[in-house]
């Protein structure tokens, strides 16, 4: 089936939806850098640097079977509900999309804080990744009208593989160990937070956890939401290739800009993996 990948970022649905045996034949995204790093690793896909909410459907390539987008996730963090605004608009025009396009399938992928800003009668699934293989707890809100994906890992009986001792980078080069300053840091924001009514939750790992949501904060070591690895007496951040795998990206998988960008272009990606598995069904279907 033919798919367009709106908000495709680096291209974590798009690769999924190649791995499922579907052909993508156009992308969409705003951020450039991000567009590089998609280009590199599907250069057969056309991918277009445009606002989506400019566009309309008219101005979409005919012929897809399938819409699939991963809409902007930051106004429905838990990490940012505490008296924000919450901008659904995004979310609300690729909505309106796939309404006036009328494909055959259609899948938008968001944090599960998303399914109480949707229309009324529309369809979701709450899913964790890690039933499907990824290395990684992430619960995600899954909209559209795919059938349901068969698990692979059910939550509570994980294979070992997915747990974090088989994603680590042994590479001590790419380590970033964190001071004891780094450390203090984080106690200090765990108390001023608190003292707002507000969280701030540290995840300490170790070889036999398997990983919580990897954030597209990961990069500045500690912050909310944040990984800090227990590892040969040492604590430190997630490595950038620890985050690839744990977000189910090849090792060969290609990311342009600097380095904060590539963190936050895997912490925001769609798990390949996961999207492979809502995709497959299709088949079936």
């Amino acid at each position: 089936m033919k798919c367009i990948d709106f908000f495709c970022g680096a291209g974590g649905s798009t690769l999924g939806a190649k791995l499922a045996g579907h052909e993508v034949i156009a992308a969409y995204d705003y951020n450039s850098t991000f567009l590089k790093s998609y280009r590199e690793n599907h250069p057969e896909v056309r991918a277009y640097n445009r606002n989506i909410l400019e566009l309309e459907s008219s101005d979409l390539p005919e012929g897809a079977d399938i819409l699939m987008g991963s809409t902007p996730c930051e106004s429905f963090s838990l990490l940012n509900m505490h008296g924000r605004t919450c901008d659904i608009s995004l979310t609300t025009h690729f909505l309106k999309l796939v309404e006036d396009y009328k494909p055959k399938i259609w899948v938008m992928e968001n944090v599960p804080q998303v399914a109480k800003f949707l229309p009324d009668g529309t369809p979701y699934k709450m899913l964790c990744a890690a039933d499907f293989g990824v290395p990684q707890k992430r619960k995600r809100c899954m909209v559209g009208n795919f059938p349901e994906p068969v698990p692979t890992h059910r939550f509570g009986e994980l294979n070992s593989w997915v747990k974090f001792g088989k994603i680590k980078d042994t590479n001590k080069d790419n380590w970033s160990i964190l001071s004891m300053k780094a450390i203090e840091g984080a106690y200090r924001r765990v108390w001023e937070m608190g003292k707002k009514g507000n969280s701030f939750l540290v995840r300490f790992v170790d070889d036999n956890t398997v990983l919580n949501t990897v954030t597209s904060s990961e990069f500045h070591g500690v912050r909310a939401g944040s990984h800090i690895v227990y590892d040969h007496g040492v604590l430190r951040r997630l490595t950038f290739l620890e985050c690839m795998r744990a977000q189910s990206f090849p090792d060969d998988y290609i990311f342009r800009g600097t380095i904060a960008e590539r963190y936050k272009q895997v912490g925001q990606a769609v798990p390949p993996l996961m999207m492979k598995k809502v995709l497959e069904g299709l088949k079936r279907t």
